[in-house]
């Protein structure tokens, strides 16, 4: 059984700010969530994408040490995976897999600025979809209940979603954050509609130099399409293989 939702959940916003941030971005409260235990029968369901080389990114809390098994559904077909890297602070986990895809999708270098849109693509609800952004500010969000660590994200306003009829963003969490290139991995949504979070892309950058990446083609939002048209972005990237379904079973 998929467990219902599986993105990280607001619950406390604390009246302490963050450091400040680069350049003069606003700074947001201190975001905290509660990442629960995956109950008995049920799996940890999110998204993951290819950063290059067998590599894939995705939340921390959608797999970890503690999945019996983890497994990304490719071309329809079931590919297992392993945990390469976890971030003891942020909420990212870099997985190895022998899946085939595209290509990986690059880190976005240059910064992003408030006000700028991005494009988010995952699988909520079990579904394909995604979401416009708007970058509202920066903050840092402290994990709680069986994951910890303290880490700088950006908070987002949505302003579009495909399907516009569904009601729960569950199963974003780990998708891809898109500008020209990823600006970050979705790792929460506020229990009200209109309100997410993404882990910073300083904590990308580092990852992906040392890890390493395919060599740089064009930029993600080039193979979008211009202007992005959610359910077309979200359809190409899906048949790419550029994102994934992604679960936990428990052991």
């Amino acid at each position: 059984m998929d467990r219902q939702p599986t993105d990280q959940q607001l619950v406390e916003a604390t009246g302490g700010l963050a450091p400040q941030s680069e350049g003069s971005m606003p700074v947001n409260p201190l975001v905290t969530v509660e990442v629960e235990k995956i109950p008995t029968g049920y799996t940890e369901r999110g998204t993951a994408f290819p950063l290059g080389h067998g590599l894939w990114l995705t939340a921390r809390h959608v797999a970890e040490n503690g999945c019996g098994r983890i497994v990304l559904i490719v071309q329809g077909g079931i590919v297992p995976a392993q945990v390469k890297f976890l971030d003891p602070n942020a909420d990212i986990a870099v997985l190895a897999a022998d899946a085939h895809s595209d290509s990986g999708l690059p880190i976005e270098r240059s910064e992003i600025s408030e006000d700028e849109s991005a494009f988010a693509f995952d699988f909520p609800q079990g579904n394909l979809g995604g979401t416009e952004d708007r970058l509202i500010g920066r903050t840092h969000l402290r994990l709680g209940g069986r994951l910890t660590g303290v880490a700088p994200v950006l908070a987002w306003v949505e302003t579009k979603r495909y399907p516009d009829d569904i009601d729960s963003l569950a199963g974003i969490s780990g998708g891809p954050m898109i500008d020209d290139d990823v600006v970050g991995i979705m790792v929460a949504a506020s229990v009200r509609r209109g309100r997410n979070y993404s882990v910073a892309p300083e904590i990308l950058r580092a990852i992906e130099q040392q890890l390493g990446a395919e060599p740089r083609q064009k930029s993600v939002r080039d193979v979008l399409g211009k202007p992005v048209a959610l359910d077309v972005a979200a359809s190409k990237l899906s048949k790419s293989s550029r994102i994934a379904e992604t679960y936990c079973i428990p052991p």
